[in-house]
């Protein structure tokens, strides 16, 4: 059984343990301005989202951000899959796009029906430092591991 919030619990868990980067010592840095973690289906529709309370932006941009992003992130996600395809190469696994002060990790989960991505930003502190492109990556792999097979379930009827 499907259940929504235990979705916007593990999508929280996963945003808030990427959102801060170990900095030497036991001093943990400073939490991005701008993270979240989301999953959306392929046309960009925004299914679920998860950002922690403090965020930096205000209230009305901090909820339009995430869709913002979706939006973009399936357009992109869409256009790298055709690229990869007209090359006739192994299909897209997962996308990392690198930015001067925003990290985006992109993955397909549910047997490819739905986006799961998750984002980080410094753009609301400049001070914040952005999580390694490395554990980004393996809390990518982590999450879509953990939510592939019940997501699958319910892909086919999303998608």
């Amino acid at each position: 059984m499907f259940r929504p919030k235990v979705l916007a619990a593990v999508l929280n868990e996963a945003n808030e343990s990427s959102t801060s980067v170990e900095t030497g010592g036991n001093n943990r840095g400073s939490s991005s301005g701008d993270s979240f973690t989301l999953l959306l289906n392929r046309e960009g529709a925004l299914l679920a989202a998860s950002a922690p309370q403090n965020s930096a932006t205000p209230n009305s941009m901090a909820n339009q951000q995430p869709r913002v992003v979706s939006a973009i992130v399936s357009t992109v996600w869409a256009l790298a899959s055709q690229n990869i395809a007209a090359l006739e190469a192994d299909p897209l696994y997962v996308l990392i796009v690198d930015c001067e002060q925003a990290r985006i990790a992109i993955t397909s989960v549910g047997h490819g029906g739905l986006l799961l991505c998750m984002y980080c930003s410094t753009r609301g502190n400049p001070a914040s430092q952005l999580p390694p492109l490395g554990m980004l990556k393996v809390k990518l792999d982590a999450l879509k591991q953990h939510l592939d097979e019940p997501l699958s379930q319910i892909a086919t009827t999303v998608a």
